[in-house]
Formats: C-alpha cells, sequence, structure tokens
C-alpha cells in the first residue's frame, strides 16, 4: 500500500502567492498533499480552530517567511500575533516535523513594530529550527524537493494510506484529492452560511479588480456594497429585470415547499433591494463601476478577487443559493476551473447591454 502525506504551508500570502503556488506544486511532486491559508480567510479570529484542526491532521509543517509579518490574530494564550508565527508555534507544541525557508527579500516596512515582530520571529524559528535560504521562486521549488524528501525519510509520519480492497470507497481519495488540486480547487462549502465572512475578508483591502456574476444578488451586494465601493474596477453582471429567466428561478424556488420565498411578493422586493445596492455603489464608488444585464440561463453565481482567487457556486433549480455547496478556487495554472469561469464571464460581458443609468 503506498502511503502519502499531508504537508501544511505556513506564510505571509499576498506577497508570497508565486512562491506558495511553487511550494504547491514541490510538495505535490514528493507524492504529498499540501494544505494551508488557502482553505481558510485570513485575518479571522474564528477560524483560528480550523486552523489548528487542519494542522493537526497533517504530518509535517513548512514554513515559508520573506519580508512580511503578516495579518495578525489572537492566539490561546491572549497574545497579539501574525497568524504564521501562531500556526508555526502551535506545530511546534504539537510535535510536527518542521522545516523552514528564509528569503532574502527585504523587509517590508509596514511599521516599525511589525519590523521589529518579523526579526524576532525570525530568531525564534532560526534558535530552533534547521532554515534553508532562497532567492528566487525557482532556487525555492528546488530547496522544498530536496528538503522535504530528507525530512520524511528521517521523520517518518502516519500519512495517508491507499487501501488495496478493490470497491472501498476510500481507495478513490488519493485520485480525487489529486484532481481537485489540479483543478485550483482550495476548499469546499456545504452552504452559503460562510459565504460573508469569506467574501468580506477576501475583498476588504487593496483590490484592483472584481468581477461579480449573480441573479439578483440581493445578500451579497447589500452585505459588501461597502467594501465594493473601493475596488479600483468592478464589473457586475446581473440578470434583467423582469426576465423570463428570474420568473423562472422564482418559479422553481417558490415550488421548494422549504422555501419560504413568493413569487409574486418577495421575489419583487428582493429585485428592489438589489437595484438600490447597485444605485448606492454606483453613487459611491471611488473608481471605475461598469454593471450589465444577461438574460441566458446562467447557471451559477461567481465572484472573482483579482483574478486570482473565486467563490464560485453552481446554482440547483428549486434550491435557493444559501443552501447550496460553494466552492473557493485560485489560479493554479492554465488548468484550473477558475480561468473557465473567467472566459466565461468575459463573454457573457462582451454580449450584454449596459444598464440603464450605468456609470
Amino acid at each position: 500500500m503506498s502511503k502519502k502525506y499531508q504537508v501544511f504551508v505556513s506564510s505571509t500570502y499576498e506577497d508570497l502567492v508565486e512562491e506558495r503556488k511553487e511550494v504547491s506544486q514541490a510538495i505535490l511532486e514528493c507524492d504529498c498533499f499540501p494544505s494551508g491559508m488557502e482553505l481558510f480567510p485570513a485575518s479571522n479570529n474564528n477560524q483560528w480552530t480550523v486552523i489548528k484542526k487542519v494542522i493537526d491532521d497533517c504530518d509535517y509543517f513548512l514554513l515559508i517567511i520573506a519580508g512580511s509579518y503578516g495579518s495578525l490574530g489572537i492566539d490561546d494564550e491572549g497574545n497579539r500575533k501574525s497568524y504564521t508565527e501562531m500556526e508555526f508555534d502551535y506545530a511546534v507544541k504539537k510535535g510536527k516535523p518542521v522545516i523552514a525557508f528564509f528569503s532574502d527579500i527585504a523587509v517590508k516596512k509596514d511599521d516599525a513594530v511589525d519590523i521589529q515582530s518579523l526579526e524576532n520571529f525570525r530568531k525564534k524559528v532560526k534558535d530552533d529550527k534547521l532554515i534553508k535560504y532562497w532567492k528566487s521562486k525557482d532556487e525555492l521549488h528546488k530547496e522544498v524537493l530536496r528538503s522535504l524528501q530528507k525530512l520524511i525519510n528521517e521523520n517518518p509520519a502516519q500519512g495517508w494510506i491507499k487501501p488495496d480492497k478493490p470497491g472501498d470507497p476510500s481507495a478513490n481519495l488519493e485520485e480525487l484529492l489529486n484532481s481537485s488540486i489540479q483543478l485550483g480547487i482550495i476548499a469546499i462549502h456545504p452552504d452559503g452560511k460562510s459565504a460573508k465572512e469569506i467574501l468580506k475578508n477576501k475583498i476588504s483591502g487593496k483590490i484592483k479588480s472584481l468581477k461579480i456574476l449573480v441573479y439578483y444578488g440581493d445578500v451579497f451586494l447589500k452585505t459588501l456594497k461597502e467594501e465594493i465601493t473601493a475596488v479600483e474596477t468592478v464589473q457586475l453582471l446581473i440578470a434583467k429585470k423582469d426576465s423570463t429567466l428570474l420568473n423562472q428561478v422564482w418559479d422553481m424556488e417558490t415550488a421548494n415547499k422549504d422555501n419560504l420565498k413568493n413569487n409574486n411578493q418577495e421575489g419583487k422586493v428582493e429585485v428592489t433591494k438589489m437595484e438600490n445596492a447597485v444605485e448606492y455603489i454606483t453613487e459611491k464608488k471611488m473608481g471605475k463601476f461598469e454593471c450589465r444585464e444577461y438574460s441566458t440561463q446562467i447557471r451559477y453565481a461567481l465572484i472573482v478577487v483579482n483574478e486570482r482567487w473565486a467563490w464560485w457556486t453552481p446554482y440547483h433549480p428549486g434550491i435557493e443559493v444559501k443552501d447550496t455547496p460553494s466552492f473557493e478556487l485560485i489560479n493554479k495554472d492554465d488548468a484550473s476551473l477558475i480561468n473557465t469561469c473567467i472566459k466565461h464571464f468575459d463573454l457573457l460581458w462582451e454580449k450584454s447591454p449596459n444598464r440603464k443609468n450605468n456609470v
């Protein structure tokens, strides 16, 4: 039976997106599974329990430190630290084998506190663990390949074992995980309960571009309208008011006895709320905002942040979006699912007319 290992990748994110891709690829080449912050939103104290559970389930811990200290959180003792340092401390506490990679990238001068905190963190790791250094993402890739294989040989872990028994439903786990990783699927959410929190964290901050495709988008637009107005460029695709498409959607949702929606009342109220949210964004938008209306039979919702991360919700007739599973996608390579979604969005955008009173 072949054994696979799960490796937790810990680092800051925005400044190391490409480096994390290289590290994930190197981990896959070592016949292991990468996991890390892509599974949960950063800068969210409510997710610390989830992070610890992911580290608990991992066999090895891989740390990358460059020029930024990272987003801050509160650890179990009430101390304010970066999530990267919290993850490292927890992995050490749990006795996870650790390998660390330091970069020569200049320290990001956010403020004096962060610089000192980063230096203290680097010293802590250096005093306790064997360190490897890298200057480019290609060099990092090679160092991870060499170091991870050596770590596995010297510190054998429990790992994941593929069963030999024919017909065992877990026998395809390895193939399923590999396929998901290759498609850029980093997390699956069983319903929409976590959508607002995750999207608010992803959209907050310096976002250059945002693509939004929704039916009527009441909850999303109303909840996140403040964050949307701060984005440099926003493209919003919404279903045309009073279109056959929307009437069919409401008919299907009304036919489901578990839904409280009423086709003639609640549906129209939601469209009104959506229109109010669009008008607010149009009025307050600091950058470029353009809204277009489509009338084709779209069967999913999509929110793309900076062409690199997306929230994708396939629609199921008769089931409301809040009760529908959603996927977090990243732009891993040309085979990533997010690229297909973006291409479809761009084609639909090209064919859709501008909404009246557009800015």
